[in-house]
């Protein structure tokens, strides 16, 4: 059967790796007898790299999971189309254009009218042309059912670290740490100067009625 293969493969890489995976990319693709056909390498912020890639159909599997390794695998889709009756088409017509040529040199050779001779050789010209159609037809679909279609796409990662996502570090405890304890005493000076109005109040209070409670006894004192 001839059965054409096509594939998508979307990554996603930090932004000072995308020339790093482009690369790799490449060196994977050579090391399956590849052809990268197309290639847009763009580094930096919020761009990356696209590739169409030819892979032997043979080895598609294997270079699909060496290239899903490079990266974080966003999507990866692939597809397949049996195209052996238009292969069978193709081929058909092409031996068919290339046995009326041999019927047509034949009769060429046996002409002795100068006319029928011409005429021969008017039909020859056609059947030239439908002899290449016939077979670039039929190189075409022979090269599509040998090689199979990779679409590779690079993005940026959208968390915008420049390491692996998920990790967490000592820095990042330490920074983590001095977050916490900023809001910790931002907290407690808002706590202060709340309550230091409310204290200054008690202790007025107390204050005044220790005073009023003193000139109570003196007059009690005075009147006795």
């Amino acid at each position: 059967r001839k059965v054409q293969r096509q594939a998508s493969l979307t990554l996603e890489a930090a932004p000072d790796r995308i020339d790093e995976v482009s690369q790799q990319v490449i060196r994977v693709v050579d090391g399956v007898d590849g052809v990268v056909a197309n290639s847009s390498i763009s580094s930096g912020d919020g761009n990356g790299a696209s590739f169409e890639l030819r892979i032997p159909s043979d080895r598609l599997q294997t270079a699909l999971a060496q290239l899903s390794k490079l990266g974080h695998v966003r999507s990866r889709q692939e597809s397949s189309e049996d195209v052996t009756d238009g292969f069978n088409a193709a081929k058909g017509r092409l031996d068919e254009a290339l046995a009326e040529r041999s019927s047509l040199l034949k009769q060429l050779a046996a002409a002795a009218a100068p006319n029928k001779a011409e005429s021969i050789r008017a039909r020859l010209r056609i059947n030239g042309q439908q002899i290449v159609q016939a077979r670039s037809g039929v190189s075409d679909l022979r090269r599509r059912t040998s090689f199979a279609t990779v679409q590779l796409t690079i993005d940026v990662r959208k968390d915008g670290s420049g390491g692996d996502a998920g990790t967490w570090t000592p820095d990042d405890a330490l920074s983590d740490a001095g977050r916490v304890l900023e809001v910790s005493l931002g907290v407690l000076v808002v706590a202060l100067a709340v309550a230091l109005p409310a204290g200054l109040v008690v202790i007025l209070a107390a204050v005044g009625a220790r005073a009023a409670r003193r000139r109570r006894r003196e007059q009690a004192l005075a009147s006795g």
